[in-house]
């Protein structure tokens, strides 16, 4: 119970209370709470990176082209399209 509370308090469950009882249901879908676990593990890493973020990034790039070869070309191609918008940007 303590841990369904905590998740509550999280905003990680809904809460109904039916007589003396708590019933309790996720309020995100599968895909949105690994999104979110994702988001929030990224920003973390990003915030309290060490010198080098190297490690993290060789390590992602490795996993995607292991599970999706499409995939690692799509994040090519956003990685050149954000390079060439900002080399159309500098003075």
């Amino acid at each position: 119970m303590t841990t369904l509370d905590r998740l509550h308090r999280k905003g990680v469950l809904d809460r109904v209370k039916r007589g003396r009882a708590f019933f309790y249901r996720s309020r995100f879908d599968r895909a949105e709470l690994e999104s979110a676990l994702a988001a929030d593990a990224l920003r973390v890493a990003l915030e309290n990176s060490a010198p080098s973020l190297r490690p993290l990034l060789s390590f992602f790039v490795e996993a995607v082209e292991r599970r999706d070869q499409e995939l690692l070309e799509e994040l090519d191609a956003i990685l050149r399209a954000r390079r060439e918008g900002h080399e159309d940007n500098r003075p």
